[in-house]
């Protein structure tokens, strides 16, 4: 649990500098071999700069001070000095970070930070080519997608495999945008009706788990992933959220981050569900509030039931739940993603 958290802070410490997009540094390829078998955490992309940075995160609670300080220096000598130069996913790694979290209490942890003393941004990579740093950003957003909807979707998204049919998406409105909302799938059960003497079978229930992604950067997303070899990539204009936008989410109970990632607060509001678009491999246009109050099928859950179960932390403080998240029974017979 130290790691994660101080993997956690690292992230924090990352955006604070600026940069917006991260991903795994196993997840992307190298065109090259290193001379070492061990490697970084993360691979961090800013806006505006082709050339990217890699980082490793450190963690301790236990260690002084000093001893510590050693540890962060020989992550940065081991694991981040030998990639330097490296095309990571497409993208030059022209500087690095070690970070350590130095966890002086259970609720406080002090930064050491060895770093690239002077960054040599690297337009193109050794073929010539631009330096590319998509491939980071494409990868954020699938590890997005798994907050939201849980590891299938992004699995099937990286492997490039088709999307089903019946996949349906929540958008919900709050803070003056629309937001791509995760939710939870809860399976059905089957029991045994005595009144009809067979097998009688519960529906699945989707709990709306607060997680979302602001849907004009999902949409860009999706694109990016389907789009033909030779078409634009839609995530070049994707940039980062405004601080006025991160502040007002604040304000509002939630939180946004600077690649769009959310956690909603309280007052959002379901309005539409989207389809998926086999034939562009995206999101499908919007079908309007109109269209699913006409919608047939049961509902999936009960109201009351269902607002109590997307909030629990909430419930648990005796604070209202989100019952605002569903207004009609008929918003909740989306299906998820197979």
């Amino acid at each position: 649990m130290i790691g994660v958290t101080g993997s956690g802070i690292a992230y924090l410490q990352m955006v604070r500098d600026g940069y917006v997009w991260c991903d795994h540094f196993e997840n992307l390829s190298l065109t090259r071999k290193p001379k070492t078998k061990k490697s970084p955490d993360f691979v961090f992309s800013k806006p505006g700069e082709r050339d990217v940075a890699i980082a490793e995160s450190k963690a301790t609670q236990g260690s002084s001070r000093t001893q510590f300080l050693r540890t962060v220096e020989t992550g940065y000598v081991e694991q981040i000095h030998p990639y330097l130069g490296f095309e990571v996913g497409g993208a030059v790694a022209s500087h690095g970070y070690s970070i350590g979290s130095w966890m002086t209490s259970p609720s406080k942890a002090e930064l050491l930070i060895d770093h690239t003393a002077v960054a040599e941004p690297a337009n193109v990579n050794s073929s010539g080519a631009p330096s590319d740093p998509s491939s980071v950003k494409r990868g954020n957003y699938l590890t997005v997608l798994s907050l939201l909807f849980g590891p299938d979707l992004p699995a099937a998204l990286r492997a490039r495999r088709p999307i089903s049919l019946e996949a349906s998406f929540p958008i919900v409105r709050w803070i003056g945008r629309e937001w791509l909302a995760g939710y939870t799938t809860v399976p059905g059960t089957a029991g045994y009706d005595k009144a009809t003497q067979a097998i009688a079978h519960s529906p699945s229930v989707y709990l709306l788990n607060r997680f979302a992604l602001e849907l004009d950067v999902a949409r860009a997303f999706f694109t990016s992933i389907f789009r033909p070899a030779d078409a634009a990539d839609p995530l070049e204009t994707v940039g980062r959220m405004d601080d006025e936008l991160i502040a007002q989410a604040r304000a509002a109970g939630g939180a946004v981050y600077p690649d769009g990632f959310s956690i909603l607060g309280s007052e959002g509001e379901v309005i539409d569900t989207l389809n998926w678009d086999r034939l562009r491999g995206g999101l499908a246009d919007r079908t309007g509030i109109n269209a699913l109050d006409q919608a047939a099928g049961p509902a999936l859950a009960d109201l009351t039931t269902l607002a109590l179960s997307t909030n629990l932390d909430s419930l648990m403080k005796g604070r209202q739940p989100l019952s605002t998240f569903v207004p009609r029974p008929n918003l909740l017979t989306y299906r998820g993603p197979k």
